[in-house]
């Protein structure tokens, strides 16, 4: 049997590895990441992912490569996973195929997703009590960070604009000015544990009667909305042309399942709402920060999520002004299309 060994880097020296890249691409950037890394969400990851494995809780261990082992060697500073070798399952590593993401892969994606976030949902107290949880974003903190998350949007528009023209920056700009508003929103609603990194660079699909999720890579695991996953999927595996029904048959098929799993009502419209949020936490923070990377080595995937992630904030704010007017319906409106993608600038060129 072929297992597969997971090292994982003290959450000291993923830190510093970013700030390293932070400073490369802006001093300025630097200096600020160094003042802020404990607030990005790194901090105990490599203690954190071994602890996830451990829970006993099968709507978690259902998703999950199979643990044979753990690695703790506190004064060595080693820690490490011993796993199921995937090798083998449905759509791995594939992040650059987004034509083999049809509706069956997508559809089984959210319904092991809602398996996933049923587990704390409505536990958030239990959660949050885990000591292997880590500093769990606040609004107060984001806000605290204002300057960073406007350093490095000024630092990662040139690359929006390149990807999905001037809109994205301009969606952008507005997420950042309302960041305290749409922060503190996020904050009273509803959480549970989300995998904060569910895209298909870490999932993949066991097949047996049907397709069945298996989610990997946990260290960024947290406490959040769970439309935060959601939203980030759809921007990796739908296009820029995305319909407006087609993302309303996703988002209220992940309200619908998520609901089921729980026996919790979850109201349309504020579903809605909680996934437009989630759109502009992501361009704010993961997004932007992916910039930083395509600096060094091209994100090729990045030309068609942000354009999709544009597409999706165009849908769900017509989703959002249609359940105002009819509260508990969240229905779809057309709207037109996206600016196409243009080539990134290369790493040559001045940000």
């Amino acid at each position: 049997m072929r297992l597969f060994l997971k090292v994982k880097p003290l959450d000291s020296e993923v830190m510093e590895v970013g700030q390293v890249v932070a400073e490369l691409c802006s001093r300025r950037l630097g200096a600020l990441f160094d003042r802020f890394k404990q607030k990005l969400g790194f901090s105990l990851c490599h203690r954190r992912e071994l602890a996830l494995y451990e829970v006993d809780e099968p709507r978690l261990r259902d998703t999950m490569p199979a643990l044979y082992g753990t690695v703790r060697e506190e004064d060595e500073g080693l820690f490490a996973l011993v796993l199921e070798d995937l090798t083998g399952l449905s759509l791995l590593n594939s992040t650059d195929e987004p034509g083999r993401w049809s509706r069956e892969p997508i559809e089984a994606a959210i319904r092991g997703l809602a398996r996933i976030h049923s587990a704390w949902y409505g536990r958030e107290s239990d959660l949050r009590r885990k000591d292997w949880l880590g500093p769990v974003t606040t609004s107060k903190s984001l806000s605290e960070m204002g300057e960073f998350w406007q350093t490095l949007g000024e630092y990662a528009h040139p690359w929006l604009r390149a990807w999905a023209g001037e809109a994205a920056v301009t969606a952008h700009e507005r997420a950042l000015d309302d960041l305290d508003r749409w922060s503190q929103e996020l904050e009273s609603m509803p959480r549970t544990l989300i995998h904060n990194d569910f895209n298909p660079r870490n999932i993949a699909f066991r097949r047996s009667q049907g397709l069945e999720l298996c989610a990997y890579d946990w260290e960024l695991a947290t406490l959040g909305v769970p439309q935060h996953d959601l939203a980030e999927l759809l921007s990796f595996v739908l296009s820029p042309q995305a319909t407006s029904e087609e993302v309303d048959h996703y988002v209220e098929l992940h309200r619908r399942s998520l609901q089921n799993e729980t026996g919790a009502f979850i109201d349309s419209g504020d579903w809605w709402h909680g996934f437009a949020l989630s759109l502009e936490h992501l361009i704010v923070n993961r997004f932007s920060m992916y910039t930083l990377v395509c600096r060094f080595q091209r994100k090729r995937f990045l030309e068609r999520v942000v354009p999709t992630w544009l597409r999706l904030t165009q849908v769900s704010r017509d989703a959002r002004d249609r359940s105002r007017v009819h509260p508990g319906q969240a229905g779809h409106v057309g709207t037109g299309s996206p600016r196409s993608p243009h080539s990134p600038p290369s790493v040559d060129e001045p940000l």
